[in-house]
């Protein structure tokens, strides 16, 4: 059994500090759909910089470290890339076939883009379900052709169903997901469209990104939802599916199948226990191993029909605390005011990503 979590510092509300925050912000109007809030601590005021590629279904991910790229949406060039070093927005390639807010994880100079709820029906999320785009090199992917490459779609995905199932077919999400070494490990849910019922148990799937093929590795899904913030060392800090959405940390790792002739990997997970004071907010970031950001609105009862002027964005950021303990500890805490002049922000939820990264 684990020991009991050290009780977490109060900390206050203070500067940012050396690392700026970006956040995306969605508006009412559709053009310009989304901005950048650019917050470098609580005594400068943010500065918003609209993203005129944005465009509705968009999921955003920052890439290197210099790039904050948005992808998805019902368009036929579903790019907005924003460039950090230089302050300059450009579009970016068509995919082989449009997602509406798809999955999007970066890893080693790639943009692997997921279709977080695959069709089988033309239009968008239909096959291919998983693609690739290059920023190796520090070079972007050009405007107007096709640069992305098609992958092997998740074998827990609706690839081969029957013609019966056709007619009704499953609606299936990815619930789960986490970078694990050079593995994209996820987990689905999947239901009938008219049932609604949930389907057995359909495990959980790795993506080797080295061998571009997918395993199998274990034969349940994953125990958190959304995405698992990795903090260095086999630990990962999610939101637990079993426990309404608390904070948990958990271990996972991969290791060699005990046939070992097959290649293949198995998935050891284990759920810590955390302080239960530690609320997880909408949207987490981590920008180096030992520590992540939790970012969140507060509703403050607000009708869905109000109209959204300005918003509170609060962050709190955590730090990993080791020893006989493991535990989260709160090292800051702070708040954004937003207000846009020109346009009004979404409802209800305005904040659609967050990043903290290294100024350089």
């Amino acid at each position: 059994m684990m020991p009991r979590p050290r009780k977490r510092n109060r900390v206050a509300e203070e500067d940012a500090g050396d690392k700026p925050v970006y956040l995306v912000v969605e508006h009412e109007v559709k053009e310009p759909s989304h901005s950048i809030v650019i917050a470098a601590g609580t005594t400068t005021p943010p500065v918003m910089v609209p993203l005129r590629y944005a465009k509705r279904g968009m999921s955003f991910a920052a890439v290197d470290s210099r790039w904050i790229v948005g992808v998805g949406g019902d368009y036929r060039c579903p790019f907005s890339i924003y460039d950090l070093t230089t302050s300059k927005e450009s579009g970016g390639p068509r995919l082989l076939n449009n997602k509406v807010y798809p999955i999007l994880i970066p890893h080693r100079g790639m943009l692997y883009i997921l279709s977080s709820r695959p069709k089988v029906d033309m239009g968008a999320d239909f096959l291919p379900w998983f693609e690739m785009i290059s920023f190796r090199n520090g070079s972007l992917p050009q405007s107007g052709g096709c640069a992305s490459y098609d992958l092997p779609p998740p074998p827990i995905f609706p690839y081969c169903i029957n013609p019966l199932e056709y007619l009704n077919p499953p609606d299936v999400r990815v619930a789960a997901y986490a970078v694990v070494d050079s593995h994209i490990l996820i987990s689905v849910s999947y239901q009938q469209q008219q049932q609604q019922q949930q389907h057995e148990e359909k495990g959980t799937c790795a993506f080797d990104m080295d061998k571009r093929v997918w395993d199998m590795v274990h034969d349940k899904s994953l125990p958190f939802v959304g995405q698992a913030i990795p903090l260095g060392d086999s630990l990962f800090v999610a939101r637990s599916k079993d426990s309404a959405g608390t904070a948990a940390l958990y271990t996972m790792y991969l290791f060699p199948a005990k046939d070992t002739s097959t290649g293949k990997k198995e998935l050891s997970i284990v759920k810590l226990k955390l302080d239960p004071h530690i609320v997880l907010g909408q949207h987490l970031c981590a920008p180096g191993m030992d520590g992540f950001s939790s970012f969140h609105v507060p509703s403050r009862n607000r009708s869905p029909d109000a109209v959204l002027e300005k918003a509170r964005v609060i962050q709190h950021t955590y730090s990993l605390v080791k020893g006989g303990d493991i535990d989260l500890e709160l090292v800051k805490k702070q708040a954004f005011q937003l207000l846009d002049p020109s346009s009004l922000f979404a409802r209800p939820a305005p904040l659609v990503a967050a990043f903290t990264m290294d100024s350089e």
